[in-house]
């Protein structure tokens, strides 16, 4: 069982020590009903490296993910390596720039 949107590049594809997915809440929860502190859960949130695709699963395999912490804080060799949605913009736009 799954939640969020998986990962659809190709990763999935790959025997499971080759993907470059990693675990960033390991049978983990944060929610208001607990004041935002971690709960045990079955689930685990998974994200890949790749395409940047963000789900929770129970699956067995997330056993075999090295945990990840916060994305921004992984070793990247290059920013080609991070998907173009999470790649910051290199400077600030111009103050007469229009909104987007």
């Amino acid at each position: 069982m799954s939640q969020g949107k998986t990962c659809e590049c190709g990763e999935q594809k790959k025997p499971v020590r080759e993907r470059k997915w990693v675990v960033w809440q390991r049978n983990c929860n944060y929610s208001a009903f607990n004041g935002y502190r971690c709960a045990y859960s079955d689930y685990s949130c998974v994200t890949c490296h790749v395409c940047g695709a963000v789900w929770r699963t129970k699956a067995a395999y997330v056993s075999q993910f090295p945990d990840g912490g916060h994305m921004y804080d992984l070793p990247k060799t290059s920013a080609s390596e991070m998907p173009a949605s999470l790649i910051p913009p290199t400077s600030p736009p111009p103050p007469d720039a229009p909104c987007s």
